[in-house]
């Protein structure tokens, strides 16, 4: 099931994904910097909202759905109403930062908060799809919301709206999808609101409020220093090198967690530690098989993606930067989506907060240290060792709950077949342009698997990966 699931989530990002690269390419191309670093700050601004207000109950919701799922209704009321209750808890934020920020402001305030909302109703339903172990509607859903984003930001922009109109194409985009899945609500009334429930959401959920908070403080900061040091065109520069990371390995990291968390979840639900720990296992197989190659793959083609995909004024530097972040991208993903399992099954959040907090504090320092001195590289390099700083933390603090399993015996092949696929992406760095990278791009994923065939990787050669792994 879990070879399976992320297969079918790997279709379904396929195209939101596709739709992501073109994005940052054409916005590259018809933003100037400082209009792209204003959309940039509007998203950074709209994601410590949803971190703050709404990822808790997002996540109790996915949580605790399996262990309600004969009987939702209860559970999908509570969660229901609380969301109203935060949505209007924004908007009234949201009037008070006019008046305290100012006219000038305007736009990014109506902006932040617009999509703050659409956000959280959009991952709201869509942690509840992969809750359902329905990872087809998943990719649908995700499928309709990049294309139709992307097509209205184009119209607005080619319309001169400037920044608006990226912030405006994926609020529509966002909320579009939801209306295919407005059946899960359909029980949700306000007198089936359980309080017992609602506290036990707050209880798991709380903690994470400052993890995640903490965890986004990191990207935010970085790119808040940057506009303080160097201003608001270098966040236009810095942050689609930086996206270019998450928008391609980080997309192919969360895909193998939405397939694994679940079952990782289950497992544990049934029949407690010992059987999550033989789950984590081959969900952490599954992880470095995936993210190790993507990672080295970026790293190596770095210069040829930025040539690529961005525009002139962006592109400069643009490929250390995706370097850097690329290897920040998997360190951060190794953590979330391995490391942090017993946070996840245990049900104890508040443990990362010690080791978040001091990956912030990291970060805010080199950020200050590093950028005067070395610009865009600076905030990057601070990115990377934060990063790294979490997740030792995360280590430490998870023996406590319990100790993870060692890998998969099947991971030194990982190892020894992105270690060839590196050496020879690496013999062909004088190929350049866009037919030259298409074909390595086909090369290098052609020749991972073929080594992984001939080592014979979790007895592939007689079953393609068609089965669960041993």
């Amino acid at each position: 099931m879990l070879i399976r699931h992320s297969f079918i989530y790997l279709l379904g990002r396929v195209a939101p994904a596709g739709v992501a690269l073109a994005s940052l390419a054409l916005f590259t191309r018809f933003l100037t910097p400082s209009e792209y670093g204003t959309y940039a700050l509007t998203i950074t601004l709209t994601g410590f909202a949803n971190v703050v207000c709404y990822q808790w109950l997002a996540l109790s919701a996915a949580r605790f759905y399996p262990e309600n799922s004969g009987h939702p209704d209860a559970l999908l009321s509570t969660v229901l109403m609380s969301f109203f209750v935060i949505t209007l808890a924004i908007g009234v934020l949201g009037l008070i930062a006019l008046g305290v920020f100012g006219q000038s402001n305007r736009p990014l305030i109506y902006g932040a908060v617009a999509l703050s909302w659409a956000q959280a109703w959009f991952d709201l339903n869509l942690r509840l799809v992969n809750a359902n172990l329905r990872p087809t509607l998943y990719g649908a859903l995700t499928t309709i919301k990049a294309i139709a984003g992307f097509c209205l930001s184009m119209i607005l922009i080619k319309t001169g709206a400037g920044a608006a109109g990226p912030v405006i194409g994926m609020f529509v985009g966002l909320l579009l999808p939801t209306f295919v899945v407005v059946k899960y609500w359909e029980k949700a009334v306000v007198r089936s609101f359980d309080r017992t429930l609602f506290l036990k959401c707050v209880k798991y959920g709380s903690p994470f409020i400052a993890t995640y908070s903490l965890i986004f403080a990191i990207d935010a900061s970085s790119r808040v220093l940057l506009k303080y040091f160097m201003g608001s065109a270098a966040v236009g520069v810095y942050a689609p090198a930086y996206d270019l990371a998450q928008q391609s390995l980080g997309v192919l990291m969360s895909v193998t967690h939405l397939a694994a968390l679940p079952l990782a979840i289950q497992a544990y639900a049934k029949d407690g530690v010992d059987a999550a720990k033989v789950q984590i296992q081959k969900n952490g197989l599954l992880f470095f098989a995936v993210s190790l190659p993507a990672t080295a793959g970026l790293v190596l083609l770095a210069g040829h993606l930025t040539e690529q995909l961005m525009g002139g004024q962006f592109s400069g530097g643009g490929a250390q930067i995706v370097r850097i972040t690329a290897v920040a991208t998997f360190i951060s993903g190794f953590r979330s989506y391995y490391v942090d399992y017993p946070f996840y099954l245990v049900q104890s959040g508040g443990r990362q907060l010690i080791g978040v907090l001091s990956a912030v504090v990291v970060n805010i320092f080199l950020c200050c240290l590093l950028i005067p001195l070395w610009g865009h590289a600076g905030a990057a390099y601070a990115t990377l060792i934060a990063f790294f700083v979490a997740a030792l933390c995360s280590m430490q603090m998870g023996k406590v709950l319990f100790r993870l399993p060692v890998l998969h015996r099947e991971t030194y092949k990982v190892l020894l077949a992105t270690g060839m696929l590196s050496f020879l992406l690496y013999s062909s760095d004088a190929w350049r342009g866009t037919v030259a990278l298409v074909s390595k791009l086909g090369f290098g994923v052609g020749i991972y698997f073929f080594i992984l065939l001939v080592l014979n990787f979790c007895g592939c050669r007689g079953r393609f990966l068609l089965q669960k792994v041993p």
